[in-house]
């Protein structure tokens, strides 16, 4: 089974930093990419979604119908947070879980998450300039999808630069 996670910019939208316009969107393949299912939107309406530092990324659970996204959410000023849309096997809707734990006044992105094939857990990683600094910070979610870990910083010392100003000297990328 292959899964897909992407955003979906809309015509009409003015942002690429945030806009309710755009959206998070989800297809799978169970033939091995001969045929995709419809596409899906997993973030909620009416969602700001920043088009550029967004890089959703998914995984499935093996042997379940689980499905995990991750993908930033927030405001044309940088004002993003880290999202958890979790699919139960239910396969009944999104259920959204706000990864990050400070206040929604920094900018979190490309996050990125690999499952525990043990506990089923989700461990997350994300770039972010909590306290005005770039760093990578982490968390574990439960493999339910309902409650993360306490923050943790990875990196040691901040970037020697941090912007999102693209192709400028602070900017940090995309990938």
């Amino acid at each position: 089974v292959i899964h897909v996670a992407y955003v979906a910019g809309a015509t009409g939208a003015t942002d690429w930093l945030g806009d309710t316009a755009h959206r998070i969107e989800y297809t799978r393949s169970s033939d091995g990419g001969r045929s995709f299912s419809a596409p899906v939107t997993v973030s909620p309406v009416g969602a700001s979604v920043p088009l550029y530092f967004s890089n959703p990324t998914v995984t499935a659970a093996p042997g379940s119908e689980r499905v995990f996204v991750l993908y930033p959410e927030g405001t044309p000023d940088g004002r993003w947070d880290i999202q958890l849309a979790s699919l139960a096997d239910d396969r009944k809707g999104w259920h959204h879980h706000r990864v990050n734990d400070d206040q929604p006044c920094a900018n979190h992105m490309v996050p990125t998450g690999t499952l525990d094939p043990k506990s089923g857990d989700l461990h997350v990683a994300w770039a972010e300039n909590r306290g005005g600094e770039g760093r990578i910070a982490y968390a574990l979610c439960a493999a339910s999808g309902t409650e993360c870990s306490q923050n943790e910083a990875v990196s040691d010392i901040p970037f020697a630069t941090y912007g999102l100003v693209r192709h400028s000297p602070g900017w940090v990328g995309e990938y």
